[in-house]
């Protein structure tokens, strides 16, 4: 499953499915299941901040609500359940065909059963619905709450009865890789049936409703929760909500950096950097209207920030070659001009990154306005550059011979060789180099070449010829300019 927190978000912010799970979910404990960022389900039928049962009794969009339906998908809670007790007013029969079974062979056994459940007496209100994996599950409302076991009982002798001498069909057992399940066993005490329109949190499909009209056309790719969220999309990329998520309080995360260039045919050309959170799936977008990365020291430009697009428009929108967004909301044509993993530091009003050996900070302004400061330290870059040229002219080696050890100049605490276009220079380590340079004592002989760093260091400096000079030219007045 490759569906993202961001995906569950957004699907979940639909008005029509809020009412729909709100009316599956309001009466009742529920299970949630929380999809990990690696895909992993985390069944709970516990409050996660407590011991009491998760009960949804609101599904207002209020994130901070714990009984509101948002405060749960914002989390990452793809899936729920309506759990019954020992009194149940549901009653449904799981139909599950094993891995060689194609689902066109179950629907007949569907319509089936959608029959005899429509018969008994006490049951209304009958109807089918894909599981979001590979069955169906076929449900139905009884007049009045009755014993759990004894519904359950039931239907187990109604399947017995009218399927039992069938070899290829199994009730409450695995089935093989040739059979199908007519499965009851979840219907019991505690026991819970997935919502309609929740997510499948292991394929990331919809369990979605459908009649006996559409079940013979319907293929399970039209539940597929990617599909559906591009049919609500009101831009390529844009999902239907146009809504801009706040950016995290996170240090030392890695994001993936994205800079589309984007000739707008209403906005103009413009460059709209993207920055996409792998753990959300978020992909905070800004426009940049100068279509350019400030530089160290110039002033900042402008970061008009635009709704949270989807990461796969961020990172796969004109990726390989030039696309064309045809109208509505971004028409124009897009490319994608950088694709990187970045260093980041954020918070709901600033963000820091790294990108290209630079430091960039956005800064908001006022409400949807932000500034894009390159924050690259001039000074030390100039330093730097000082520092190399001083160490190329008196040819210092980075490897001290004398005392046979490896002068490695350093950016911080990690011990990274310093390269010769690095930012940073350790004063401390630059004075232990110059420490560490061995320079003989004048008058004394060198043990090294006339071209050595030690002997260009100490060669003595005369003004004139090489002669040595007699005492009778030095007798009499001093030389103008050389007067002491």
């Amino acid at each position: 499953m490759n569906v993202t927190k961001h995906d569950i978000a957004e699907y979940y912010s639909d008005p029509k499915v809020r009412a729909h799970l709100l009316a599956q979910l309001q009466d009742s404990p529920v299970l949630a299941v929380l999809t990990t960022p690696k895909g992993e389900p985390v069944y709970r039928r516990t409050h996660p901040s407590g011991g009491k049962s998760i009960t949804i009794t609101q599904a207002t969009g209020d994130p901070h609500n714990k009984q509101d339906l948002t405060w749960f998908t914002d989390r990452r809670y793809s899936e729920f359940h309506p759990v019954i007790g020992t009194q149940t007013a549901r009653a449904w029969v799981d139909v599950d065909p094993g891995e060689k079974v194609p689902l066109e062979k179950t629907k007949p056994l569907v319509r089936e059963i959608h029959g005899l459940l429509g018969e008994l007496p006490g049951v209304k209100n009958v109807e089918v619905a894909y599981t979001g994996g590979r069955g169906f599950h076929v449900r139905a409302e009884l007049d009045e709450p009755e014993d759990t076991d004894q519904v359950r009982k039931n239907l187990n002798a109604l399947i017995q009865t009218h399927f039992g001498s069938r070899k290829n069909i199994v009730s409450n057992r695995a089935p093989r890789v040739n059979q199908v399940r007519l499965d009851t066993s979840t219907l019991k005490n505690k026991g819970s049936v997935r919502a309609m329109y929740s997510i499948n949190s292991a394929t990331g499909r919809v369990a979605l409703p459908v009649t006996l009209e559409e079940l013979d056309r319907f293929r399970p790719s039209q539940a597929e929760l990617h599909k559906i969220l591009q049919k609500r999309e009101y831009a390529p990329g844009v999902p239907g909500s146009k809504r801009t998520f706040a950016l995290p309080e996170t240090k030392d995360k890695v994001w993936t950096l994205a800079i589309q260039e984007h000739k707008a045919r209403k906005a103009g050309p413009h460059w709209d950097l993207r920055l996409v959170d792998p753990h959300t799936g978020h992909a905070h977008s800004w426009a940049l209207p100068k279509s350019k990365m400030p530089t160290p020291g110039e002033k900042p430009v402008l970061a008009v920030q635009t709704p949270t697009h989807t990461a796969r428009y961020a990172l796969g929108f004109g990726a390989k070659a030039l696309r064309e967004i045809p109208k509505g909301y971004g028409a124009g044509t897009v490319r994608i001009l950088k694709k990187d993993p970045v260093a980041v530091e954020s918070s709901p009003n600033k963000l820091r990154f790294t990108h290209d050996e630079n430091d960039y900070t956005l800064f908001r302004t006022k409400d949807n306005m932000w500034l894009l400061k390159n924050t690259s330290s001039l000074h030390k870059q100039a330093y730097a550059a000082g520092y190399c040229a001083a160490f190329q002219k008196i040819a210092v080696s980075p490897t001290d011979k004398a005392h046979k050890k490896q002068l490695v100049l350093s950016t911080g605490e990690e011990g990274l060789p310093l390269e010769s276009n690095d930012t940073q220079m350790p004063v401390g380590l630059l004075t232990q180099l110059i420490h560490d340079l061995e320079v003989p004592e004048r008058g004394k002989k060198s043990t090294r070449s006339e071209n050595s760093v030690d002997a260009r260091l100490n060669r003595p400096t005369s003004w004139g010829p090489k002669e040595e000079i007699s005492q009778e030219t030095t007798k009499g007045p001093s030389p103008i300019g050389l007067r002491y």
